[in-house]
């Protein structure tokens, strides 16, 4: 091709040719990712809010029955008291496997009853 046709021609194609393509949002209206998007961050709401009431309801019940627990632990220890004024601790189990119920295990909650006392035994010494 002769170089005084190359340039007109080369004006000429690019002419033809245009802007280039870019990304511009939707004339019609919404993406239907976005839309896709926003279904699934609803979903995730309302599980994320179901979750939540149910541990809250179960934290609450939790709780209500410790605190029974807890009175029965204090009237217990209340009752078992020693002749030296202290409590005593074999008394203090028994008392706790009987009064402790189904909701908690009672051996294990005996368990830890005693471990705290023998703890505050040795801190206290």
């Amino acid at each position: 091709m002769k170089p005084k046709y190359l340039i007109p021609i080369t004006i000429f194609i690019l002419g033809i040719m245009g802007n280039p393509a870019s990304a511009t949002e939707s004339k019609t209206g919404s993406n239907p990712l976005s839309d896709s998007m926003s279904q699934i961050n609803q979903q995730i709401t309302q599980v994320t809010s179901f979750v939540e009431e149910q541990i809250s309801s179960t934290v609450d019940k939790l709780s209500d029955s410790l605190s029974d627990i807890g009175t029965d632990l204090q009237s217990a220890v209340d009752g078992a008291i020693g002749q030296l004024g202290l409590p005593d601790l074999q008394a203090i189990r028994k008392e706790i496997s009987n009064s402790a119920g189904t909701e908690v295990n009672s051996g294990d909650l005996a368990n830890e009853f005693d471990r705290q006392i023998t703890r505050a035994l040795a801190s206290s010494t």
